[in-house]
């Protein structure tokens, strides 16, 4: 919120992804938290039986192609992003992210929607690509969509992220 997105903008949703898929919401320019601390499990959102947009099982399907790697690691350090493996598990994903991006757009309005965690930027661009809102007309209008970005802090930003908040508190409030 201070160092990336946030700079330009202050309400925005950011999806995490890394073994895992969740992510957080910025609103005023500060965290929403919700009444549990728990505002932004996006994962949360899709039904069971849905393919969870999490760069584990982009690796475990890099693997049913012959495409090892031991690590998340070792993959985002070595992977393709044009790899044709790689485009069968984004094409897989589009439904997912296409839900959760509606849900998040739907609910809360913000005026961006940042994909990061330790998602690449070139695979981050790659998804943007396959995005689509769910957003019918109202009264013969479409609603405003929220710009779709890949994060510019890397694959740190949950840990800058914390740091940060003191700093916010002390010198942003």
């Amino acid at each position: 919120a201070i160092l990336g997105a946030g700079r330009t903008c202050p309400d925005f949703a950011y999806l995490y992804f890394a073994a895992g898929f969740g992510g957080g919401v910025v609103a005023r320019g500060a965290p929403l938290r919700g009444a549990s601390g728990n505002a932004g499990e996006f994962g949360s959102v899709l039904p069971e039986g849905w393919h969870q947009p999490n760069l584990e099982n982009l690796r475990r399907h890099l693997a049913t192609r012959g495409l090892m790697y031991d690590s998340l690691r070792v993959m985002l350090r070595d992977l393709d992003p044009i790899e044709p493996a790689v485009e069968e598990w984004l094409d897989l994903c589009a439904p997912s992210l296409n839900l959760v991006v509606s849900a998040v757009f739907g609910a809360l309005d913000p005026e961006m929607i940042v994909l990061g965690g330790r998602l690449p930027p070139p695979l981050a661009e790659r998804m943007i690509d396959r995005i689509r809102f769910n957003n019918p007309a109202r009264r013969g209008h479409h609603r405003p969509e929220p710009r779709l970005v890949a994060s510019t802090i890397g694959s740190d930003a949950e840990a800058i992220g914390a740091a940060m908040l003191p700093i916010r508190a002390a010198f942003f409030q």
